[in-house]
């Protein structure tokens, strides 16, 4: 039986049980009423599981994962994952096919494929860029304003996979912070995605802390 004859049968049947609802009656019925709200239970499951599989944003982050095979290697993904808080699979058995379904599989289950979409485009993006090398105080001030224009999170991952932690120091310098060869990267993050937040609001809308 297809899925699409079970839709029929199981709509005629409730229109008759609709029409007649007290013309059943009995132990046996009502036997047969049980296994079959059981059964519907289970199947209306695997439906809402499946939809959400088969989400937008669920098959592009799928299609990204696989696509990018190089970008997401098994660092990235378990740095996408802490930002998801989803746990991906360890072990020797879990190959990087594996746990980027997985991650793909929990993050549509969770309702959260559209962020972390979002969050695997920002790494994409960062891999991709030609890593960042202010040469002046200007051009950090600039790159810390195109950095305040994201959310935290994507400022978060980008500066932990595009930025050195030379880098990281150069922009720490250029917002105003007190920074040695020894400070932590981190330590600077937090920092620099407040700073660059701050200088964004600051900048574009008057306001900010």
């Amino acid at each position: 039986m297809t899925y699409q004859e079970l839709s029929t049968k199981l709509i005629t049947l409730g229109q008759g049980l609709q029409s007649h609802p007290a013309t059943l009656s009995g132990e046996s019925a009502a036997k047969v009423v049980k296994t079959l709200g059981d059964a519907a239970d289970k199947l209306a499951t695997m439906l809402r599981a499946a939809i959400k599989q088969a989400s937008p944003a669920a098959c592009e982050l799928r299609d990204l994962l696989s696509s990018e095979s190089k970008v997401f290697d098994a660092p990235t993904l378990k740095v996408l994952a802490k930002k998801l808080a989803i746990k991906l699979p360890a072990g020797k058995s879990a190959t990087l096919a594996n746990q980027r379904e997985r991650l793909v599989s929990l993050a549509a289950d969770a309702e959260i494929a559209d962020k972390a979409l979002r969050l695997a485009k920002t790494l994409a993006e960062a891999h991709a860029a030609p890593p960042p090398s202010p040469t002046s105080h200007d051009d950090s001030l600039r790159a810390l304003l195109r950095l305040g224009a994201k959310s935290e999170d994507e400022i978060e991952l980008e500066l932990s996979v595009g930025y050195s932690d030379d880098i990281l120091r150069t922009l720490a310098a250029a917002a105003g912070l007190k920074v040695t060869t020894r400070t932590k990267r981190v330590d600077l993050i937090p920092k620099l995605i407040h700073h660059a937040r701050r200088m964004f609001e600051n900048t574009y809308t008057g306001s900010g802390e």
